[in-house]
């Protein structure tokens, strides 16, 4: 997947979505980093809209993952602003 602000792929990027793919593994260390850390370390747009969903999940006491971030997202009516199911579901795709 391309950079939604840059076209390519960006180092930045590609960081923001390993970090979103550990949290959807149930990465614990990374989920406990994301609730201290809070939604500002994400700078692409898409990013920040998941990383939005997944804190709403972490506090509402649920586990993130690509079905529950979807629903939530979905539910904001900001799907395909964060990059549609496309997207979210190719999180963790070695392919992309």
């Amino acid at each position: 997947m391309d950079c939604d602000q840059c076209g390519r792929i960006c180092p930045r990027d590609r960081a923001e979505r390993l970090a979103i793919e550990e949290i959807f593994s149930g990465n614990q260390e990374r989920i406990d980093e994301v609730k201290r850390l809070g939604k500002n370390i994400m700078r692409h747009e898409r990013n920040r809209l998941i990383f939005d969903a997944i804190l709403k999940a972490l506090n509402d006491g649920g586990l993130p993952d690509r079905v529950t971030v979807s629903f939530q997202l979905l539910k904001w009516n900001k799907l395909e602003d964060a990059g549609g199911l496309k997207y979210i579901v190719a999180l963790g795709d070695s392919t992309e």
